[in-house]
């Protein structure tokens, strides 16, 4: 059975405040007023180390390294790199695209104008696994 929320409108302060109160369940922030988000990720990191629930495909595990692993190799100058990273980065939506499985491609909707990068979530995970050193 769906939700619903329902009220009379006696007047129009009323009203003022309900529409108030429904517009709030439209925020997209979140807040931990109890602190309780650092118990949370103390606990997730014990349990689940160098994971979170941004992390939706392990490939990027993989295509994130290679993707460094490949630049180190060609000893391209610090001023060029991470342009260079960033570039491969992009270049990896479109074959990602053409494949059969979809779910939790970077650039999905975006394209090469994504604004996260898989490197941007995949960083710290990577670190923790010992892959980046």
């Amino acid at each position: 059975m769906p939700s619903s929320l329902a009220w009379i409108d006696h007047d129009s302060n009323a009203r003022d405040r309900t529409l108030r109160i429904l517009s709030l369940f439209q925020e997209k922030e979140s807040r931990d007023e109890l602190g309780l988000g650092s118990v949370r990720d103390s606990f997730a990191d014990q349990l689940f180390p160098g994971t979170s629930t941004i992390q939706t495909r392990l490939r990027y595990m993989l295509f994130v390294p290679w993707i460094y692993h490949s630049l180190e190799e060609k000893r391209l100058p610090s001023e060029s790199f991470a342009i260079q990273a960033d570039l491969l980065e992009r270049d990896l939506v479109q074959p990602l695209m053409d494949s059969d499985d979809l779910a939790g491609v970077f650039g999905k909707t975006a394209g090469k104008s994504l604004k996260r990068l898989p490197s941007s979530v995949y960083w710290a995970g990577l670190g923790k696994w010992g892959i980046r050193c």
